[in-house]
């Protein structure tokens, strides 16, 4: 961690210079981000009206809740699509430079982090247009969602290792995660009848990483509070884990990487 630090400058530049040039390339930027979340409120609330699918008792107006689950799902999935790239997307810069594996996935965290914070903040007046009131707990929110984004690293490091040696449980991975979005409260509420999937839900960690920031930004009731702190428990041991596999795999990844 020690070598880490002493990198800090260069991790800074080099998230600046990514997230200066993600924005430079059109003209939308920031506003294009806003737009997957609302198509996605198009659709649900869509099938909602026709009576094709019935969500449960959501507490707020559905469009506001699916718009903003939906931007957390999105913090959760970019976060991990892009440090599962981190190696590949950083394939010459770890083939030229001896520098600590560890800096790419710091840099990653900061460019998703900044990335992922200006649709959340844009998406705080959207809400509040579509009805929901901002509860006291929006301070503490921000500081709920840390969790949210660090399982996105986790995983994301072990695919990266995984993109560079087995590029098609890779892909299937990416895939899978896709489909993970179905498996926990976006779309529907907590407490929504799934039949065989209840049980799915129930254990997927993403139903409390995303389901207790929404409820404590949008003062509803925290019943989810008690497992959020156990998933977190198990967070911090998956996350170390993690860090561990992917720093010492790194190495054999670049051999890999110069041989291709």
């Amino acid at each position: 961690m020690k070598g880490i630090l002493s990198y800090r400058y260069f991790i800074q530049q080099l998230a600046k210079v990514n997230i200066l040039t993600r924005y430079k390339k059109t003209r939308l930027g920031v506003l294009w981000m806003l737009l997957s979340p609302l198509l996605t409120v198009v659709i649900w609330v869509t099938l909602h009206k026709a009576g094709l699918f019935q969500p449960g008792d959501t507490g707020i107006s559905y469009p506001a809740y699916v718009f903003f689950s939906t931007t957390l799902w999105a913090l959760f999935y970019e976060t991990y699509r892009s440090v599962s790239e981190s190696v590949t997307f950083n394939s010459k810069l770890l083939l030229s430079h001896r520098i600590p594996y560890g800096t790419i996935v710091i840099e990653r965290m900061i460019f998703q982090f900044v990335h992922s914070m200006i649709p959340l903040l844009l998406s705080l007046p959207v809400i509040y247009l579509f009805g929901a009131e901002l509860g006291a707990g929006l301070f503490f929110f921000f500081f709920s969602i840390i969790p949210l984004l660090l399982f996105g690293v986790a995983i994301g490091m072990v695919v990266a290792v995984l993109k560079v040696v087995a590029v098609d449980f890779s892909n299937a991975m990416d895939e899978f995660m896709r489909v993970v979005k179905f498996l926990c409260p976006v779309v529907y509420a907590s407490q929504a009848d799934l039949g065989f999937l209840n049980p799915i839900v129930k254990w997927n960690p993403l139903t409390y990483l995303i389901g207790f920031p929404r409820d404590l930004l949008l003062n509803q009731h925290l019943g989810l509070g008690q497992n959020y702190l156990w998933v977190c428990l198990g967070l911090c041991m998956f996350l170390l884990l993690s860090y561990r596999f992917f720093t010492k795999s790194a190495p054999l990844l670049v051999e890999r990487l110069f041989g291709n």
